[in-house]
C-alpha cells in the first residue's frame, strides 16, 4: 500500500510539472504583435525583464549546468538591456519597469518548485521559450520597422538570440529536458 501511494504522489508530482511546463510563457506562445516601432521597445523591454528575471534565478539555484548557461546568457541580455534603454531614452520611450500579473505569478511558480531536476527542467524550458519570444520579435521588427535605429539595433540583437537558443537547447539536453 505505502509503495501505491508513493507512485501517486509522484504521478501527481509529475502531472504538476507537466502543467507548469505547459504555463509560464505559454501565455505568449505567439510573440506578442506590435504596431510601431516604439511598442515594439516596450513589449520587448517587459519580455527582456522577466527573462531577466528568470535567468537570475536560475543563476543563483540552478544546477551547475543551468546556472553557467545563464550566468552567460544574463550577462549578453544585459548588454542588449542596455542598449535598449539607450536606445529608448534616445527615442523618447518609457520602458515598463514591473512585470505583468501573469509574469509575475510564473515568477512565484517558478521559485515554489522544489527538487534540483524538476527546477532545472522549468528554468531551461522557461529560458528557451522566452528567447524563441524574443527572437521572433527582433526578426518582426528587423523586418517590418519603421525607424531605423530600432531595426538596426535588433538585427544585430539577433545574433545573441541564436545563440542563446543554441545554447539552451544543448542545456536541455545535457540535464534531460
Amino acid at each position: 500500500m505505502r509503495f501505491k501511494c508513493m507512485r501517486v504522489v509522484a504521478f501527481i508530482g509529475m502531472a504538476g510539472l507537466a502543467a507548469m511546463a505547459q504555463t509560464g510563457t505559454a501565455e505568449r506562445a505567439n510573440p506578442p504583435q506590435f504596431t510601431s516601432d516604439q511598442d515594439f521597445l516596450k513589449q520587448a523591454a517587459e519580455l527582456e525583464h522577466y527573462s531577466e528575471i528568470v535567468e537570475g534565478w536560475a543563476k543563483d539555484h540552478g544546477s551547475t549546468p543551468v546556472r553557467t548557461a545563464a550566468r552567460q546568457i544574463l550577462y549578453e541580455q544585459s548588454v542588449m538591456a542596455n542598449d535598449m534603454n539607450h536606445l529608448a531614452h534616445q527615442k523618447h520611450v518609457d520602458l515598463p519597469e514591473h512585470l505583468t500579473q501573469t509574469d509575475q505569478d510564473n515568477v512565484d511558480r517558478m521559485q515554489a518548485l522544489s527538487g534540483e531536476h524538476q527546477r532545472d527542467r522549468y528554468l531551461a524550458d522557461e529560458m528557451l521559450k522566452s528567447d524563441r519570444l524574443l527572437k521572433a520579435m527582433f526578426q518582426q521588427e528587423a523586418q517590418q520597422g519603421s525607424d531605423n535605429d530600432i531595426k538596426q539595433w535588433a538585427q544585430r540583437s539577433i545574433r545573441t538570440l541564436q545563440h542563446h537558443e543554441q545554447e539552451l537547447e544543448k542545456l536541455q539536453k545535457q540535464i534531460g529536458a
